[in-house]
């Protein structure tokens, strides 16, 4: 069980590793500038976006420069080197830094300064995107893809047109709610660090996706609690502030778009409202679940009736 002062305290932030190198060190430091407070969130973003477009303007610049620019010579295949590790690689730089990122939040409270940088960080990099920025091989007419496609342009990054699965940075979160969320894990014990770096975890999540910065609301730990989720059964050993996971007034919004959903990553309908607050009268009253468990049920009950009458203009 952690202690109080766990749920409320920076965890470990579990950032810097025996084999990284000079590369990760590179954003691994400047991340830890931006947690700690070192280096403000809109400095850490200027630096990264000037870094990321010097860079490819150095790559490019070589790779152009080769005799062959689309093919490798026969020294290069025959010491197996790709293609894709001489050409411009943006992409590569904003996966590893991301992949950091969505690790590091759940070292932080919800709204602790560190969490908070971190929301900063990215609405700066939001407020720097127009940097156009070449990824990967420069195309040439009738050059193919790996599908046998016409490649008619080459692959361009817009730097920080955030929103949706912009450059598949959701599959990431995924990825991290894989290193909590499984069967059995510590999650399931309440106040267990593993618990307590869920909670962190969606918080961060919630504010990202609340913010239009990327739509990860299909990993909020909402799902959790319909009665098709493989953790339905194991309720009562989970932690179940769903309103509080993704704000609720954005929640409401976006279920009343439509009535029903069906496809895997689509999260928001008035169905799963209705029944999201079935359950929390159920929990609110049931004794078999742990205190904790039953009042932020009901108090999540008092909150979505609350933006129903206001929606209904019945608010006294």
């Amino acid at each position: 069980m952690a202690t109080p002062e766990l749920s409320r305290e920076p965890l470990n932030l579990q950032l810097f590793k025996a084999d990284d190198d000079a590369e990760d060190l590179l954003y691994k430091n400047r991340l830890h500038d931006l947690v700690i407070g070192t280096t403000s969130p809109a400095k850490v973003a200027e630096e990264w976006t000037t870094l990321l477009a010097k860079e490819n303007y150095e790559q490019l610049a070589t790779y152009i420069a080769r005799p062959n620019p689309r093919g490798l010579s026969d020294e290069e295949e025959t010491q197996g080197i790709s293609l894709r590790t001489i050409a411009p690689n943006p992409s590569g730089a904003i996966s590893e830094t991301f992949r950091t990122l969505t690790h590091l939040m759940s070292a932080f409270p919800p709204f602790h300064e560190g969490q908070n940088r971190i929301i900063d960080f990215m609405t700066a990099l939001r407020d720097l995107r127009g940097h156009t920025l070449l990824d990967g091989v420069t195309s040439a007419s009738g050059d193919e893809d790996a599908y046998g496609n016409v490649v008619e342009q080459d692959n361009l990054i817009q730097l920080w047109e955030f929103g949706g699965n912009w450059q598949g940075l959701c599959e990431l979160f995924v990825r991290q709610k894989q290193e909590y969320s499984y069967p059995f894990s510590d999650i399931e014990r309440p106040g267990s660090e593993t618990a307590v770096r869920w909670r962190n975890w969606q918080s961060a999540l919630a504010r990202i996706t609340t913010l239009g910065l990327l739509d990860c609301g299909f990993l909020s730990a909402l799902d959790d609690i319909l009665p098709p989720s493989r953790d339905y059964p194991d309720m009562q050993q989970r932690k179940i502030g769903g309103p509080n996971r993704l704000a609720g007034s954005y929640v409401y919004k976006m279920c009343k778009k439509t009535e029903t959903v069906n496809e895997p990553r689509e999260m928001w309908s008035m169905e799963r409202w209705n029944t999201w607050k079935e359950q929390y009268i159920m929990i609110a009253k049931d004794d078999k679940f742990y205190h904790e468990a039953r009042v932020v049920a009901k108090l999540a009950v008092q909150q979505m009736e609350s933006f129903e009458k206001e929606d209904t203009g019945t608010v006294n």
